[in-house]
């Protein structure tokens, strides 16, 4: 799919190393390059970029902007057991691209439209907005400012209409990044307002509020160190330490079918042995995974596995343990899951695959609505 940064000055463009890890850990296994593409003295691309960037300030540009690609991508529909790209019949560039691909019985059957047979059931864009705050309208330069909200909060309202229904029809995500703002005068209702007025809230399909939080209140009792951060021994680096913090994430709205009202933390690891930002910890995202889907129960010093497919581990493993499976060399890997009676494996691509499988949501399901309790506490005895 297309994958587009759109931020303010620059500065996810100017972090790259940190959103190349942070795409590393989320399984993503390219080169930088191959993500951000490699251009010749000439400027001309070498490597064409799966993540591209645009800096944009003004509002009303950057929906001009979502609105051309839109207008651009055939429409995405699940029809008849099969997903299908509906190409416009009236673009003579679209005809010339999928002529030779084109199934002449769904024109027919369905009429409007080039049909050509979708290769997957994936997303054909993903937009990140770093940030929704950072844009601003045009005509709020020309207004007083005491009306600068509301010109602002209207400019949405009218961007999000133009543009909301061909999102769905194209299947392409935009992820928005907003801020909360204190409101002291606030008798009564939310204490904390958010930039842009009430319609992004509205038109968001899925509304995620991330808040700061103390080790105190993260799963897994973490240790601080000299620094109140969470401190662990480097797996990579021998000798040297890895210090994380934690992000709690809460679903304030979920309108496709997931779980509503759930509360997560994300462990953001600050910094590796060699004092490199890595952006979300693929360890803590493991372990808090296997355990949601019912494959871990435990304590951090004896972990109990039973994996779906694969059954029960001959023995507990401990955090430090796993940790060296979900960072360590194909050696390592192989070393582990062989001591715990699985064939060689990867623990974080086996949890990625039960995600692509359509496995995953059911397991945490099936586990969030049982009214068993086993023993399957965070705190360590």
């Amino acid at each position: 799919p297309l994958i587009a940064f759109v931020d303010y000055e620059g500065s996810t463009k100017n972090s790259k190393t940190y959103v190349h890890s942070i795409l590393k850990g989320m399984g993503v296994d390219m080169t930088m390059d191959q993500v951000f593409g490699k251009k010749d003295k000439d400027g001309k691309w070498i490597t064409p970029p799966r993540v591209r960037y645009r800096s944009e300030t003004i509002l009303e540009r950057f929906y001009d902007w979502l609105s051309e690609i839109l207008r651009e991508l055939p429409d995405k529909r699940f029809v008849e057991g099969k997903w299908w790209l509906i190409f416009d019949e009236k673009n003579k560039k679209h005809k010339a691209k999928v002529g030779d691909f084109i199934d002449a019985g769904m024109t027919r059957k369905y009429g409007n439209g080039l049909w050509v047979e979708a290769p997957d059931d994936k997303i054909q864009g993903l937009i990140v907005v770093d940030s929704y705050t950072a844009m601003q309208p045009e005509a709020k330069d020309s207004e007083a400012i005491s009306n600068a909200l509301s010109v602002k909060a209207l400019a949405f309202s009218k961007q999000l209409e133009r543009v909301k229904g061909r999102m769905v029809a194209k299947m392409v995500t935009v992820y928005g990044l907003n801020h909360l703002r204190d409101n002291p005068m606030a008798m009564y209702g939310p204490k904390q307002t958010e930039k842009g007025g009430k319609a992004l809230q509205q038109f968001s399909d899925i509304r995620l509020r991330q808040t700061s939080r103390s080790l105190s209140a993260a799963p897994f009792s973490p240790k601080a160190g000299k620094d109140f951060n969470e401190q662990e021994a480097s797996v990579e680096f021998p000798g040297s330490y890895d210090k994380y913090r934690y992000i709690a994430v809460k679903t304030n709205k979920n309108k496709l079918g997931g779980i509503p009202d759930q509360t997560k933390f994300m462990r953001i690891w600050i910094e590796d042995g060699s004092g490199t930002a890595r952006g979300l910890c693929p360890v803590f995202d493991t372990i808090q995974f296997l355990k949601d889907t019912g494959q871990l129960s435990g304590t951090r010093k004896k972990f109990m596995l039973n994996l779906h497919g694969l059954g029960k581990a001959k023995k507990p493993v401990d955090w430090d343990l796993i940790k060296q499976w979900v960072l360590g060399d194909r050696d390592k890997m192989t070393k582990i899951s062989a001591s715990l009676g699985y064939k060689p494996m990867s623990l974080r691509k086996f949890c990625f695959k039960l995600v692509q499988d359509n496995v995953a949501f059911d397991l945490a399901t099936v586990i969030k609505n049982s009214k068993i309790k086993g023993n399957d506490e965070d705190e360590d005895d």
